[in-house]
């Protein structure tokens, strides 16, 4: 993680499924069967000829989205760019933290004036 900059402290710096999947709050799973019923709802309410199997496409493509969404939001958590105070209390922190990055890096570049042409001009003698 030399490149990442997280506000909170790491807890993981490369969390598995497994490890998502360990760190589940009660909100995802709420989270997971809220989204799942009410795509099944709305998929129930707007697949007339075929209302099951419509609804049931719809509750699966629901549970998929929300599924992938927490465990992203997991994910964040752990690596620290999320608040993750009960991780820290559940796992601990990871032993090497990132340092905070220095504002003169190149990756924070600063602006400065510009310096005539940015491309030299092409020699088309070199392509005969």
């Amino acid at each position: 993680m030399p490149y990442f900059d997280p506000k909170y402290p790491i807890v993981k710096p490369e969390p598995t499924v497994d490890d998502a999947i360990k760190s589940t709050r009660m909100g995802h799973y709420f989270f997971v069967g809220g989204v799942t019923s009410m795509s099944w709802i709305y998929g129930f309410t707007f697949g007339k000829p075929a209302r099951f199997p419509t609804a049931a496409m719809a509750a699966t493509l629901g549970f998929t989205f929300a599924a992938l969404s927490s465990f992203c939001d997991i994910r964040d958590r752990l690596m620290g760019f999320k608040e993750n105070e009960y991780l820290i209390k559940q796992w601990g922190k990871a032993p090497v933290q990132v340092a905070a990055k220095d504002p003169t890096n190149y990756r924070y570049p600063v602006a400065s004036k510009p310096v005539g042409v940015l491309r030299p001009k092409v020699d088309w003698d070199a392509y005969k």
